[in-house]
């Protein structure tokens, strides 16, 4: 400061540095406010299903609307069949009927297409008239259950098909959520992480205020201190100048004081109102977060509802109940018509010595039956001695062996095969399964069989014997769950091309009396033409294909 400065060009000095100071404050305030704006106005993604509707058009085929669930099924039944969105009325009522299975998918889209309002519009669904009629039989106290286990059996192939699609959709819906997700958050902490930094400079910015206003309450302080020192010299130095002087000086130095005292007064008030604007900014932003974590909360917990909804590649829980069903059914058809416990035992027992030839009994390694159904060729095997060991899919099944002593284990046989180890069972049996397979899987069976047999094991399967004509045409397909008949030549040729030796083809006739035709006499005219056709009436039913893993 200038020797020739007076105090009241000091104060002004002051003044303006201060009314400089707090221009700048107000300008990085509004700039603060900006940039808190501009994270508000940040979007998130949100998700929506992976099927848009359908287009609107006068006929639709029905596995269109049925490839829709809960409430967008309801959604698209209303504006496909009746041209207009659903009533809160109808929409909640057929979303409740479907959760709690009261109505199928079918039985909405007939109630509304036969709706008074649906004969009006008039619009077609190809395929849906007889589903719709089944499922309303299907009620009926006597006749529906019977009714309906016959469909279930005619649509199991389809269902299957279904519910491999459900399950391929229900993954992918389950992977967008999920990218969905890890969007919002990073979205989310993108967006906290930007208003943390912004608070971090504010503070910051509010510290570095704090200190240059004490460093300017200081400075004043220190100026006020010298301004009253040099008063003070000259007041001694004029001490004996006039009392004129005297009271000029007084007024002066009165005055001067009354100044600072405005200046910092004024210092004050700005400070307080920078102070209450940062709060204000900082108050702002505290609830925005406040408000980005409360939606981000909103937002995964809908999330998850919607993961819960979508069918997942697993069976549903209500699925286990018709398992149970068609176990006890086909359990009950293989009682009406596979033949008594000691019918099948008789027919089983030839095995043994094919079974002796590559065993010893007793000995450590198992002889494992695929798809030991009611187990008994696994009884034959205990009473003469050997282990043995069971695999069934069918609950019933599994708990009528386990009933009898034997070692049966409930699963897929594929699976419960590929968990064995290597060379590690003595003999591979299939009484009746591979005509259930398609001709990948028996591929698939031949090959785990092969793997798991010890070197001279031996592979044992029957099957019906399509060379007869009455198999081959009529008694093969009494079975549902039957896929084709496999001529003998066919499986000969499969079994040696996967690797086994010593194949061969036994037709079998024993315990198996099915009526025959007589041959007719040599001599009898066309004798030689139509005994070659009674022939494939009469060959046996059954065959077995035996065959052993090279040593």
């Amino acid at each position: 400061m200038s020797e020739a400065s007076t105090p009241e060009e000091e104060a002004a000095r002051v003044i303006r540095r201060v009314h400089r100071e707090l221009s700048r404050r107000a300008a990085a305030a509004t700039s603060a406010a900006a940039g808190v704006a501009s994270v508000e106005a940040a979007a998130l993604p949100r998700w929506r299903p992976g099927r848009s509707a359908l287009p609107e058009k006068s006929a639709y085929a029905l596995q269109e609307l049925l490839q829709y669930d809960d409430e967008q099924f309801v959604e698209v039944a209303y504006q496909t069949i009746l041209r207009r969105p659903a009533d809160e009325t109808g929409f909640q009522h057929y979303c409740h009927q479907l959760r709690a299975g009261g109505v199928s998918k079918v039985e909405v889209l007939g109630n509304l297409r036969w709706s008074e309002e649906g004969m009006q519009r008039g619009v077609h669904v190809d395929g849906l008239l007889l589903p719709y009629k089944v499922q309303q039989w299907r009620h009926r106290r006597w006749l529906g259950p019977v009714l309906e286990w016959a469909y279930t059996l005619a649509r199991l192939p389809r269902l299957a098909r279904q519910q491999a699609i459900s399950s391929t959709y229900g993954v992918h819906e389950t992977r967008r959520i999920g990218q969905l997700l890890n969007q919002v958050v990073d979205g989310v902490g993108t967006q906290a992480d930007a208003i943390a930094q912004r608070l971090s400079e504010m503070s910051a910015e509010l510290n570095a205020l704090e200190g240059r206003a004490l460093a300017l309450s200081n400075e004043q302080t220190g100026r006020i201190d010298k301004i009253d020192e040099r008063l003070t010299v000259e007041f001694e130095h004029e001490s004996g100048a006039a009392p004129a002087s005297r009271v000029t000086l007084g007024a002066r130095v009165g005055a001067l004081e009354g100044r600072i005292r405005e200046v910092a007064s004024g210092i004050d008030v700005r400070l307080v109102a920078l102070g209450q604007a940062t709060s204000a900014t900082q108050q702002r932003a505290d609830e925005r977060l406040d408000a980005l974590e409360g939606a981000c909360t909103l937002l995964a917990e809908r999330i998850s509802e919607l993961a819960a909804s979508i069918p997942s590649a697993a069976p549903p829980p209500t699925a286990e109940p018709d398992k149970r069903n068609l176990d006890a059914l086909y359990a009950a058809f293989e009682e009406a018509f596979r033949g008594s416990n000691d019918l099948v035992r008789t027919r089983v027992s030839p095995y043994l010595a094919d079974i002796a030839g590559a065993v010893v009994a007793g000995q450590d390694a198992p002889v494992v039956d695929i798809g030991c159904g009611r187990g008994e060729w696994l009884e034959v095997l205990r009473d003469a001695g050997y282990r043995a060991r069971g695999i069934d899919s069918n609950q019933v099944f599994v708990q009528a062996c386990r009933a009898k002593g034997l070692d049966v284990t409930e699963g897929d046989a594929f699976e419960v095969l590929r968990q064995m180890p290597d060379a590690s069972v003595a003999g591979v049996t299939s009484i009746h399964l591979i005509e259930h397979l398609g001709f990948e899987s028996l591929i698939d069976f031949l090959d785990e069989s092969h793997r798991v047999l010890r070197p001279g094991g031996i592979l044992i399967m029957e099957t019906p014997n399509p060379e007869n004509v009455l198999v081959g045409s009529n008694w093969f397909y009494m079975d549902p769950t039957h896929r084709n008949p496999l001529p003998p030549g066919l499986m000969f040729w499969l079994t040696r091309s996967r690797g086994f030796t010593d194949v061969r083809v036994e037709r079998l006739s024993e315990a198996r009396d099915v009526p025959m035709p007589a041959l007719l006499p040599e001599d009898a005219a066309g004798a030689a033409s139509l005994n070659m056709v009674l022939e494939h009436f009469r060959a046996p039913v059954d065959y077995a294909v035996i065959a052993r893993r090279s040593t």
